[in-house]
Order: structure tokens, then sequence, then C-alpha cells
């Protein structure tokens, strides 16, 4: 599942709430994030506070002045403030821990799909980890995505062509670029076909 921004049809409330219940950071911050264009502050302070509360557990003093904090009152703060203090993460359920345990599995056995999956999961937002188990790791995710690339997976493909035209994990290198670029355009990859013709657009062949 590719959380590449808000836009994404992943990336809603409903669907983050449950990630956020397990202290996912992704999950926290853009619930607080989601919150905050809805211009709804109190939910937004809330989920931010947890975000840096759980993100940076040694930071005793944050400023969510850009998550809305200075549309609440001292009052709404204190409260909220205590909720977040009080707040503690659910345990990973025995089924979502399987089908993590799935996922390395079939990417063990060199399953395209789960071999981009779990690339997903170790690197995008690269500054997240997912909080479902998977550790950070965005040189072992780019492995993963060319493996997958490798055996044709579109998708991989096209991940690996954001990598090195945007310098996302890896140096920037343009012609790598394009060559991941160009196996998914040839696939069908509409958004890579419109890369290159921006690259090309560019001076880029």
């Amino acid at each position: 599942m590719n959380l590449r921004n808000l836009r994404d049809e992943d990336v809603t409330i409903e669907k983050l709430l449950p990630k956020a219940a397990y202290g996912d950071f992704f999950a926290l911050l853009n619930l607080a994030a989601l919150h905050n264009i809805a211009r709804n502050w109190e939910q937004a302070y809330f989920w931010g506070g947890l975000y840096h509360r759980e993100k940076y557990p040694e930071t005793k003093e944050y400023n969510l002045d850009y998550l809305g904090a200075t549309h609440l009152t001292t009052e709404q703060k204190v409260v909220l403030d205590k909720k977040i203090e009080e707040w503690e993460p659910a345990p990973i359920p025995d089924d979502v821990k399987q089908a993590l345990s799935d996922l390395q599995a079939h990417a063990a056995r060199g399953d395209p799909k789960a071999l981009f999956d779990l690339g997903m999961e170790m690197t995008w937002p690269d500054e997240y980890w997912s909080g479902w188990g998977i550790e950070r790791n965005t040189t072992e995710a780019i492995k993963l995505w060319e493996r997958a690339a490798t055996q044709g997976y579109i998708e991989a493909q096209f991940e690996l062509g954001e990598v090195y035209s945007k310098g996302l994990g890896a140096r920037p290198d343009i012609l790598t670029a394009i060559k991941w670029y160009r196996m998914a355009a040839a696939q069908g990859h509409e958004e890579a076909q419109t890369n290159l013709d921006l690259l090309k657009r560019n001076g880029y062949e």
C-alpha cells in the first residue's frame, strides 16, 4: 500500500485509526494532518501530540502550533495534554502479526508483490517506520523493489523511478530513473509515462 500523500485513497481517517491505535507513527501524524485540514483543532492537537510523544519520547515539550494549537484555549490544551499523557497504545493483534509473518515469508520466497509491499512497509514515507513490527530500512527496501521490478512488477518499477528521480532514499540518478520509468510505462503505467515526458521536456532522454 503506497501511503505517499494525503490524496491517496487509503489515507483516510477511517483507515488510519486502526493503525493509530497501535501507535503507528505515520497514522498518528496523518490523522493530525487530516483533522488540521478539516479545522478540527482539538483532534489535530490530540493526534499530533500522540505522534510527538510516541516518536520522540525523550522530548518533554513540543510545539503544536502548526496543528492548530493557537486556536485552542489554555483549558482545552490542559485537558488534551492529560489525555495524551494517559493514552496507551493497544497491542498489535495476533492476526496482524500473522499477516506480517506471511508477508515476510512470501517475500523470502521471492514473490514480487510481497517484495514490493514489504519494501513499502519499510520505507515510505522515508522518515517514518510503519509501527507494525518492521523497522525502517530504506536501503533494504530498494533492494526488495529491484528484485520485484526485475520480475516485471510494475509498481516496483515505478517506485524505483521515483526513488532515483527524486532522491528518495538513494542518490538521485536520472538515467537509472528513466530506465525504471520506461519499464513501467511499457506496461501501461500512466504516471511513469507522464514523468518520462516531463524529463524529456527538461532535456533528458
